[in-house]
């Protein structure tokens, strides 16, 4: 008996493994071959508009979360059975009694296993992202030459500021030397050029900063690629 008793405690674990595979975590990125609860996305997601993207990604990530809590709960009730089997069999001074934790913990095993396929079922397919039409594609170049026009013009203004402003300090400059009469004077003038010419370079600094980078065709900066 204790022979049959060692089989059986054997038989339900490797049961209880294979359960606990069922609840592995399928809908993550890491290329699982599950394909019931496999996730959509990619580097096309980079072609959808901002809006777009975003209602795609909040609903992909809240699909991820409901199925990482489905796994979870089917994880814990197996554990939870197999810890109440072991424990009831540890208890067990009767034939009748370890057959009957035997039995309770095959049902509770069957019923983890229904309950997490039921939650996938609920749970439906992932969310697929959104494909544009040729006009929504024509639509977002137009947008992405746009925002390189708009780009290179306000870069354009920032550094042709910089330059009059430049040379602005650099006549006035000229202007207050050629009057100057003494040396304190030709002094004042330069250090006033030298000033001029520091702020304007840092409020070209300042501003290109703000600009930002150039927009890609894929909609990021060239600092996310």
């Amino acid at each position: 008996m204790k022979k049959k008793l060692i089989v059986a405690v054997a038989t339900l674990l490797v049961i209880a493994n294979g359960a606990s595979a069922a609840f592995a975590d399928t809908g993550s990125e890491s290329g699982s071959s599950t394909t019931s609860t496999t996730i959509a996305g990619g580097s096309e997601n980079s072609r959808l508009t901002d809006a777009q993207k975003e209602a795609f990604e909040a609903e992909r990530d809240a699909y991820r979360t409901k199925l990482q809590a489905i796994h979870e709960t089917g994880r814990t009730a197996l554990r939870d059975a197999e810890k109440a089997f072991l424990t009831a069999l540890v208890s067990a001074t009767t034939d009748a009694a370890r057959a009957s934790a035997q039995v309770t913990f095959r049902a509770a095993g069957v019923a983890a296993l229904q309950k997490y396929q039921d939650s996938i079922v609920a749970l439906g397919l992932p969310p697929v992202r959104p494909v544009l039409t040729d006009e929504q594609k024509d639509q977002r170049k137009d947008e992405r030459k746009a925002e390189k026009e708009a780009f290179k013009a306000k870069r354009v203004a920032i550094l042709e500021t910089f330059r009059d402003a430049v040379e602005g300090a650099r006549d006035t400059f000229k202007a207050a030397k050629e009057s100057a009469t003494t040396d304190d004077a030709k002094k004042a003038a330069e250090s006033a050029f030298k000033t001029a010419v520091s702020t304007a370079t840092q409020i070209k600094t300042d501003a290109l900063k703000a600009l930002g980078f150039k927009p890609s065709n894929s909609g990021k900066s060239d600092s996310d690629k």
